[in-house]
């Protein structure tokens, strides 16, 4: 008999506060009074950074308490090879923003402040090894690789997980972290199918630097299905992302069709040389092994450069799946932001591209404005606090102007605040044109005919008030 299983915030629980999490684990609790030929369907989400239930996030015990009421003590405590007691099958695991570590560390940066607060009294470390957990010993990590290894997809995204934790879930697929890729030992049977059925594994934000991802990379090549991978922020240094690159440029995961590799630190000790190696093997895994990808964000890395750009650029122009490169806040400069205005002419999946604050300037915003002389079919581009001037905001509304009285592609969506010459005479006039004849709309709800182009708020007519979003944090 298959049993609905739904667990999360929204129709779990009927009250706030404290008492979320009992509610929650009460309701989890009771399936493991049932007979062992039941099977269980359904999704966990329980995110923790819902503001009323910040003071009920999750710890490694009620993880613990959650694995050994759906698979029974004995699996939760096998972790990644047990057994289950009953059939699961989760279509989503989602604990992102709990209070989860490997047991490395204290409470971390995830641990709540306010008094009376779950942190305050119950930190992972002050969690008896017995109780709710079923006699599982801290820190909790086989139960997690348990609940893992049942889930289709698993967002675990902003906790305090570190390299013990990517072992727990993965150490039998990479007994040997320093074998990466297709010729990585191979792994016990049941080991090896556990994640073969995983479609999407979030860890962004969670420490698992080097020495986890060293880890995960071997265990890549068992992760067939796998179809998001997100290591954002995850303190990775140079070898570790190689690794990562080059286990994907050897075919590990062919159906990915997003990864989110930033906040990466690739500089160290060598410097640009690092950099530069780390993205040509990342680049060159798009192109050569990951024929289906659609979605790559590298926001935010360190030492990113022109030449991160160009890299990107020369090995993205034949991917004909690729539609979104998002590059947030790397270095970039003009010649970057010029690199990938080429790109979107020669590759026209390209649909979103992401260059904010990357110090683009007159130079790319020219670049972009010959672009879209050129019939580029970019839908979405982010040029906000690139430092552009009065001579590029013209030249590039310009271009979309002329776009759009030839019957040509302009963009759905121009963003453009964050450059304070908008208010120069130049860039206000060719801005008040393409409102003015219904070319673009400054609202924040796009016309079905006119571009939605978010600007500096201000008012740029008597009657015609620009859009303006708060800044990102």
């Amino acid at each position: 008999m298959a049993i609905a299983l739904t667990a999360a915030y929204e129709d779990a629980c009927g009250s706030v506060g404290t008492e979320t999490r009992p509610d929650v684990l009460a309701e989890l609790k009771g399936f493991a009074q049932l007979d062992d030929s039941d099977s269980l369907v359904g999704s966990i989400a329980l995110p923790g950074n819902v503001p009323e239930r910040r003071a009920s996030r999750l710890s490694n015990a009620d993880v613990a308490a959650i694995a050994v009421a759906l698979l029974g003590p004995d699996a939760a405590a096998a972790g990644l090879s047990g057994e289950q007691q009953h059939s699961v099958a989760l279509e989503l695991l989602a604990l992102p923003y709990n209070r989860l570590d490997d047991g490395s560390s204290g409470a971390g940066p995830s641990s709540d402040p306010s008094p009376g607060g779950a942190a305050a009294t119950e930190s992972p470390a002050a969690v008896p090894p017995k109780g709710d957990a079923g006699g599982l010993e801290a820190p909790y990590l086989a139960p997690l690789a348990a609940l893992v290894c049942s889930a289709l997809r698993v967002d675990l995204r902003h906790n305090d997980l570190g390299p013990r934790a990517v072992a727990a879930m993965v150490g039998p697929l990479a007994p040997d972290a320093s074998r990466t890729g297709p010729e990585a030992p191979p792994a016990a049977g049941d080991a090896a199918s556990a994640l073969d059925h995983l479609r999407e594994l979030s860890l962004d934000g969670n420490p698992i630097g080097d020495e986890g991802a060293l880890l995960l990379a071997a265990a890549l090549p068992h992760m067939r299905s796998l179809q998001c991978l997100g290591l954002e922020g995850c303190r990775l240094g140079s070898k570790g992302f190689v690794a990562v690159a080059a286990a994907l440029q050897g075919g590990a995961c062919p159906e990915l069709l997003e990864l989110r590799m930033g906040d990466a630190l690739l500089g160290g000790a060598g410097g640009s040389g690092r950099e530069q190696d780390a993205i040509y093997r990342l680049s060159r895994a798009v192109r050569d092994g990951l024929p289906l990808l659609e979605v790559l964000s590298l926001r935010r890395l360190t030492t990113a450069t022109a030449y991160t750009a160009a890299t990107l650029a020369e090995h993205l122009e034949e991917h004909r799946s690729f539609s979104v490169l998002d590059l947030t806040g790397c270095r970039l400069a003009g010649e970057g932001a010029a690199a990938l205005a080429r790109l979107s002419v020669v590759n026209e999946r390209l649909e979103e591209v992401g260059l904010r604050a990357t110090g683009a300037g007159d130079e790319g915003a020219m670049a972009w404005a010959a672009a879209i002389r050129a019939g580029s079919r970019t839908a979405v581009l982010d040029l906000r606090q690139c430092r552009i001037g009065e001579e590029g905001l013209t030249e590039l509304l310009g271009a979309v102007r002329e776009a759009a009285d030839a019957g040509s592609a302009i963009p759905a969506r121009l963003l453009l605040w964050g450059n304070g010459w908008l208010q120069a005479p130049g860039a206000r006039s060719a801005l008040l044109d393409l409102v003015d004849t219904g070319i673009a709309t400054p609202r924040a709800e796009a016309s079905e005919h006119a571009m939605l182009i978010d600007c500096e708020p201000t008012v740029v007519d008597s009657t015609v008030e620009v859009a303006h979003a708060p800044l990102e944090g």
